[in-house]
């Protein structure tokens, strides 16, 4: 709501700055949850099954995944930024890009070259390569509003 109100009123610094802040606040506060959940997989695995080779694939599922979730702001960021300020387009395509251009591919390659261990870098290779994808998207576009601020008549 912040974006969309900021970019209907031409406050575009502001939305600008929002990104920003929301993209280092979010990066920082889910980096650090991943650690601790990195930290303490085991445990947390353990928590739901006490077979150990349950524990030892479910503990290595959930780090790769950790290291992913660090990449997610970018994700979230990016599309529900063009989202709200009404360009679907490149929303459509950041959406698409996580789970249909890449999980699905390879959650269904991957598995017959790797075996369990594809299973487990699946969705985390994906939000990794979704987030890279969306890095160029969010850049370009705070470029774009950084050079779109209107300036007050003198």
């Amino acid at each position: 709501p912040v974006s969309s109100f900021n970019y209907g009123a031409k406050k575009f610094e502001r939305v600008r700055k929002g990104i920003l802040f929301t993209w280092r606040f979010d990066t920082i506060v889910i980096a650090a949850l991943a650690i601790l959940m990195f930290a303490f997989a085991p445990q947390v695995i353990a928590l739901f099954r006490r077979e150990t080779e349950i524990i030892e694939i479910g503990t290595n599922a959930l780090r790769y995944i950790c290291v992913a979730l660090i990449f997610m702001p970018t994700i979230m960021i990016a599309n529900m930024t063009f989202q709200s300020i009404g360009k679907t387009g490149r929303a459509f395509f950041l959406a698409c890009a996580q789970n249909g251009l890449f999980f699905i591919p390879l959650i269904l390659i991957l598995p017959n070259l790797l075996g369990i261990l594809a299973i487990e870098l699946a969705q985390p290779i994906s939000n990794i390569v979704s987030a890279i994808i969306a890095v160029p998207f969010l850049l370009v576009f705070i470029k774009q509003l950084k050079n779109m601020q209107v300036k007050p008549d003198n």
